[in-house]
């Protein structure tokens, strides 16, 4: 009797005791699972099979198509949602056999109609490489795959940022293959850097002089002060006509009020001429030395006169 409990003990031991699936079956393991309804223990296998993160755009859909339909099989449509989405976003085309439940097609319709198609840019200079999502809802670009050759190598190397989307690249690196990663490592996107795809240097732009260095500057100011110099010499011109005119009708106060008129018209066009010229001659300067700086300096002098002073 005790030894045909044992045999039993061993028989069901035997029976329970099946090999371990291989990790690279993962997708197989779970469809079995699914097919024996034991939907619970199919998921874990997906998810851990994703967490892995050694999988390509094509079955890393394919695994999340599987996780949309076990979840939606344990009535956790929310999440089957999020699982379809993903899926449709790596591959736009994905469909469900025909006469599927009404449970699994209502959260993957949904998800269809809120999917995006995930597009990815390449973005390189001569010192970085970056991937920059065009269109990336979900948020599942976070890293960076870049396989590349040091010079003079003959084997190829490969670096993987999972938590940045840059890579700094130096002159000896010949870039043979730029990935999109998510936060597990899994595969997104994967393209050849083409030449035409990495930025030219930008050449440094020559030298703006500052606003008061341009000789259009000056010419404005020489053609301003000419106009106001004109206007104070006719307003001069017309006071000291009007000083002659009356000089034996008028009284002493009115004609020297007249006269300080002239005064000060004749003052502020002696003063709008010689900016006008001082401006014109540094005008000239700065036409003939651009795009060079020019350090100039107006001053005014006692009664009328001007002082100008430059570096250049």
């Amino acid at each position: 009797m005790r030894l045909a409990v044992m045999l039993l003990a061993i028989a069901v031991t035997s029976a329970h005791a099946q090999p371990a699936p291989a990790t690279g079956d993962a997708v197989a393991v779970a469809r079995e699972l699914e097919a024996k309804l034991e939907y619970e223990q199919a998921l874990a296998v997906v998810d851990a099979e994703v967490r892995a993160g050694r999988s390509n755009r094509d079955r890393l859909a394919e695994l999340y198509l599987l996780a949309g339909r076990l979840a939606a099989g344990l009535d956790r449509a929310r999440d089957a949602e999020t699982h379809f989405a993903a899926a449709l976003a790596l591959r736009p085309l994905l469909t469900l056999p025909e006469g599927t439940s009404p449970k699994l097609t209502a959260p993957f319709e949904t998800a269809r109609a809120r999917s995006v198609p995930l597009d990815v840019r390449v973005i390189a200079t001569s010192d970085q490489i970056s991937v920059q999502p065009v269109a990336d809802p979900l948020g599942l670009v976070t890293g960076i795959g870049v396989r590349f050759r040091r010079r003079g190598a003959v084997e190829a190397d490969s670096v993987r940022e999972l938590t940045s989307r840059r890579f700094a690249r130096t002159p000896e690196l010949h870039i043979l293959e730029v990935r999109a990663l998510d936060r597990h490592g899994n595969e997104l996107w994967s393209g050849a850097l083409a030449a035409d795809q990495v930025a030219p240097a930008v050449a440094p732009s020559p030298h703006s002089p500052a606003f008061f260095a341009r000789w259009s500057t000056w010419a404005v100011v020489t053609g301003v002060a000419l106009s106001a110099g004109g206007i104070a010499a006719w307003r001069f011109d017309a006071a000291q006509n009007q000083f002659d005119r009356e000089r034996g009708t008028a009284t002493f106060t009115e004609l020297e009020a007249i006269e300080a008129r002239g005064d000060r018209w004749g003052l502020a066009a002696n003063i709008s001429f010689g900016v006008a010229a001082a401006s014109a001659v540094v005008s000239i300067i700065c036409f003939v030395r651009r795009p060079g700086e020019a350090a100039v300096t107006v001053t005014t002098g006692p009664g009328a006169g001007l002082g100008v002073a430059g570096s250049f």
